[in-house]
């Protein structure tokens, strides 16, 4: 067993035991805040059952507020899509690491309008905000698995698997990183989160605005997703 691998469950196993106390805006309705963004941080919505991955939706993308509220509309609450771990995996992992999402960070990185963010290396910022990411959509999956289901084990095993083989093992150990801050006890793991982004990507020089910027998406993302497993249901590893 590599010690990535063993860290990784180590680590996934702090996730289940901090999956209610440490995403504390997600223990009661709120209106997702800076929709805007959260739709361009990372596009991962099939918007409707039978929408092809990574599919781009103009409509969605000129009014993600919309597309947001629309999910919860009848059509979506009738009965869910079973969806494969590598179908649902697949499809988030090779959005987030196409140039698009490349483009929507630095309109993010610019919006803020953060002296050392500014100065921070493009490679390191993209690497850490898609580590970030991939711990968002297994936080998410985890919270929404039955206890007795193996579907989140399923999932880690899965991006490990993809990261390895195409040698981005920067972004695995990244991932473990960020995974090992949200499971930290903390009244707010995913504060921890950006914390570590900041540490990682501007020395921890980032500033305060800029860090709640980062809070605020990265629970819009959560919500999108968390919104997503309305109307779908992961099954399976293959």
């Amino acid at each position: 067993m590599s010690s990535l691998t063993a860290a990784n469950r180590c680590s996934n196993a702090a996730v289940a035991t901090t999956r209610h106390s440490n995403c504390p805006q997600l223990r009661r309705p709120q209106t997702l805040t800076n929709s805007f963004t959260a739709a361009r941080l990372w596009s991962i919505l099939p918007c409707r059952p039978g929408a092809g991955r990574g599919e781009v939706h103009p409509e969605r993308d000129a009014c993600p507020g919309r597309w947001h509220d629309s999910l919860i509309a009848e059509e979506y609450i009738l009965f869910k899509k079973k969806l494969t771990v590598a179908d649902y995996c697949s499809g988030k992992l090779t959005s987030l690491l196409s140039a698009d999402r490349e483009a929507a960070w630095e309109g993010l990185r610019s919006r803020c309008n953060d002296a050392h963010l500014n100065g921070a290396d493009a490679k390191l910022y993209y690497d850490n905000l898609r580590a970030a990411m991939i711990e968002l959509m297994q936080i998410a999956v985890t919270k929404n698995s039955s206890w007795t289901s193996s579907v989140s084990s399923d999932v880690r095993g899965f991006v490990q698997t993809f990261l390895q083989e195409r040698s981005l093992r920067e972004i695995a150990s990244l991932v473990a990183e960020y995974n090992h801050a949200f499971g930290t006890p903390a009244p707010d793991g995913v504060v921890l989160m950006v914390d570590l982004l900041a540490d990682k990507v501007t020395d921890a020089r980032m500033g305060e605005p800029t860090k709640e910027q980062f809070r605020l998406e990265f629970y819009g993302v959560l919500r999108v997703l968390f919104e997503e497993f309305k109307s779908i249901k992961l099954v399976g590893a293959t």
